[in-house]
């Protein structure tokens, strides 16, 4: 065997195994409303060709309309984001968004979906979601903090800050 068959043959089983070793996940849960916001942290060992992120959400009309965007977890930039393209996997129908992707570098990326608001005037659409991902290390759903939480976060640390302000450091007094 010369020098160059064996350097394909390794070069085949790293390509191998850096292909096996990509998954397809997929997430579906329950929005609590129309302005939730579902996050999924993603990863990526090895520069990928062929990550596909799709939504089967919208459910022929039945449910809402979706919107996904990919940003780097690093920087934050926004890579790319999508409505509608049906046309990344199995499941999908008209208004459903998708992602493909010809080649992604290794590293941490942020997906998130969102409801897009299409549906008529008194017509609640559903609140189910189902996000998948091809071709993927490692993916996990964060959980994103809604309004309220963040209300309630800011309601305790006025309170803190006044109650210090009212009994500042240095000033106990003791019991007579």
């Amino acid at each position: 065997m010369n020098a160059l068959s064996r350097a394909g043959t390794l070069a085949a089983l790293v390509f191998a195994a850096t292909a096996s070793a990509a998954a397809q996940f997929e997430f579906d849960g329950m929005l609590g409303s129309l302005s939730d916001v579902v996050r999924i942290d993603f990863h990526l060992d090895a520069d990928t060709t062929g990550v596909g992120l799709w939504t089967d959400s919208f459910q022929r009309g039945l449910n809402f309309d979706p919107v996904i965007s990919v940003s780097s977890a690093l920087t934050g930039r926004l890579i790319e984001a999508n409505d509608d393209n049906p046309f990344v996997g199995r499941g999908q129908t008209l208004y459903d968004a998708g992602l493909r992707f010809d080649w992604l570098a290794a590293g941490d990326y942020v997906l998130t979906l969102a409801a897009y608001s299409s549906a008529p005037a008194g017509t609640p659409p559903g609140s189910f979601y189902s996000l998948n991902l091809a071709r993927v290390d490692a993916a996990s759903i964060s959980a994103v903090p809604e309004p309220p939480a963040w209300a309630l976060l800011g309601l305790g640390l006025a309170g803190g800050l006044f109650s210090r302000r009212r009994n500042p450091a240095g000033s106990l007094s003791s019991p007579a």
